[in-house]
């Protein structure tokens, strides 16, 4: 940071912190008064600000903000250089906070880069003259007021005033704990770079020094390739792999099963976003996930709705899918939106952002099992759960080879391990021995009653293909009771709807053409059911999914020696969409 870059800096010093590399623009003495001003710099229309925040140097349950403002007088007037944008406000092109450098956003250091809008360049001026009809006025109206000859009639006339200078103020406002610290590094303000390095790179003497992961002239050339999906049931902590920026939520089951397990709850006093990593999203077609409002205190007006947008310059500008209505899911529900070919770029990110909310535990919000994806078209999906390979009359075709694990579990083992990627969604299911199995099986299921599911991945089957496994339901439960079912159903739309993989048909059923036949519904049994379900026709050359899950689960105690508490479901030998 050059010190001739500033004109006024109390309470700052030069000096490293929060592992800066050198010397920052630290804010941390204990004065009344904290704030930066730049010198005036004349901006042009592609001008930006570009600048390293920190704020506190690690995770604080303290939530302040620093004020960035800009003056086009010298100082003596100072205006938000980012204005409230909401989605009650009218006009507005994107959605923006003025309140930006947030302690719990900046809890390490962080780049912001902002373009600076035209109102930070220019003033609008207005000048009062009285003209005769007929007479004209000098094209220089304000420096040459005095050669008017007539003044009879009002004029209002309304022009642009360049202002030469522009100037910039980092501004803490008091009073304040003398705790909340912040800090600035690395400043350019300037339009040396295109594209301001695409928000994946610094500014530097009119070029770009781009990100670790990024390269080209302007940064937009990724070094390695980005995940091409992203998927997250949120049973374990958010994943530095998955997100960019979690802020104001923690994993939770306050709201219940929004899909089921845990959920992200976002109830914190501060800010409230989840933002992604960079993807690439060049063949994805969809956002999905589960939502609800209100499990505590639900929001009250439009502008605490949820916003689902996304950036294809690493944040600096975002660009709204969706508006999440603030009256609507006091339910869990599924959301699905399809992506416009302008977000199926890569290098693009998603964020779930909450603009306002009433504090904390107030207008609270859940997300679970968000998949960004398209539509994955396997030849088939062939899963033994760990268990030895398939025999040959159960393979299909005839030469295929089981693509599941084929490791074979010792008797007596007790460990469980996690299901195959052949599933989108398993919460609550796990590969382990069940109901007298050789071997390893998926048994799903939980200690509460929670509805339990699991997702196969979305394929593409043909003419004559079947769907075969076998099931146990209960095992050896001492009661059976009907409520308990696992249904079998699939979809054709990515899972936005759901259909029995083979209905119910009654003779008085005008749909069923005099069919008669049973849903794909099982109930509580003694030990193993094999079920060979053959798809039909139309299916053929369609993106289907299926969905196995439990209406409502019962529990029961499967082994002393085990100890633990398991549900009732359990499959094994499952081929998937495979051909006789």
């Amino acid at each position: 940071m050059d010190g001739r870059s500033w004109l006024l800096h109390p309470g700052g010093t030069r000096m490293p912190v929060c592992g800066s590399d050198g010397a920052a623009f630290a804010f941390i003495e204990k004065s009344n008064t904290r704030y930066a001003v730049t010198t005036d710099i004349s901006l042009g229309q592609d001008a930006f600000i570009q600048f390293d925040f920190s704020a506190s140097c690690s995770v604080t349950n303290s939530c302040y903000a620093i004020e960035l403002e800009y003056s086009l007088d010298l100082g003596l007037h100072w205006q938000p250089l980012v204005r409230d944008c909401l989605p009650t406000s009218p006009d507005c092109s994107s959605y923006t906070l003025q309140r930006l450098l947030v302690a719990d956003t900046y809890n390490k250091w962080g780049r912001v880069t902002l373009p600076i809008p035209t109102y930070a360049r220019s003033v609008t001026c207005c000048l009062t003259a009285k003209l005769n009809r007929g007479c004209y006025s000098s094209k220089s109206l304000y420096k040459h007021l005095n050669s008017f000859k007539c003044w009879h009639e009002m004029y209002y006339v309304k022009y642009i005033c360049r202002s030469p200078a522009t100037r910039f103020r980092w501004f803490q406002q008091a009073p304040f704990d003398k705790q909340q610290t912040w800090a600035l590094d690395n400043l350019y303000i300037g339009d040396g770079c295109s594209d301001m390095c695409s928000g994946h790179g610094r500014c530097q003497k009119s070029s770009c020094v781009c990100d670790p992961e990024w390269g080209g002239e302007y940064c937009d050339e990724s070094v390695a390739p980005l995940p091409s999906q992203l998927k997250d049931s949120f049973s374990r902590a958010p994943s530095l792999s998955h997100w960019h920026l979690v802020t104001g939520g923690k994993l939770s089951t306050v709201c219940g099963a929004v899909a089921s397990g845990t959920a992200l709850h976002f109830s914190g006093s501060c800010s409230r976003q989840l933002v992604t990593v960079d993807l690439n999203l060049t063949n994805a077609e969809f956002i999905q996930f589960y939502f609800m409002y209100g499990c505590m205190i639900p929001p009250s007006n439009r502008n605490q709705c949820v916003l689902l947008e996304f950036s294809l310059n690493g944040g600096i500008n975002w660009i709204l899918l969706t508006e999440i209505f603030y009256d609507l899911y006091s339910k869990p529900g599924f959301v699905n939106v399809l992506l416009p070919p302008a977000a199926r770029q890569e290098g693009a990110r998603v964020r779930w952002w909450q603009p306002t909310h009433e504090g904390s535990d107030h207008s609270d919000w859940a997300l679970d099992n968000v998949l960004i994806a398209g539509s994955d078209q396997r030849a088939q999906i062939s899963d033994t759960f760990g268990g030895v390979a398939l025999p040959n009359h159960e393979r299909a075709p005839a030469d295929g080879t089981p693509t599941g694990r084929i490791g074979l579990l010792n008797e007596g083992e007790e460990e469980s391990t996690s299901v195959s990627d052949h599933w989108l969604f398993s919460e609550d299911c796990a590969v382990q021995r069940f109901c007298s199995s050789p071997d390893g099986v998926m048994v799903c299921g939980n200690d509460d009653g929670r509805e339990v599911y699991a997702v196969t991945h979305d394929i593409v089957p043909d003419k004559g293909w079947v769907m075969q496994f076998k099931i146990a339901v209960g095992c050896s439960v001492p009661e059976r009771h009907a409520e308990h079912q696992v249904h079998v159903q699939y979809s054709v739309d990515f899972g936005v709807s759901w259909r029995y993989l083979v209905p119910q048909c009654l003779p008085a059923d005008p749909r069923c053409g005099g069919q008669i036949s049973q849903p794909s519904v099982f109930f509580p049994a003694q030990g193993w059911k094999r079920a060979v379900y053959p798809l039909t026709d139309s299916l053929a050359d369609t993106c289907v999914t299926s969905l196995i899950h439990t209406v409502q689960t019962c529990t029961y105690s499967t082994s002393q020696k085990f100890g633990h508490t398991y549900s009732f479901l359990g499959f094994n030998l499952f081929v998937l969409f495979s051909t006789l």
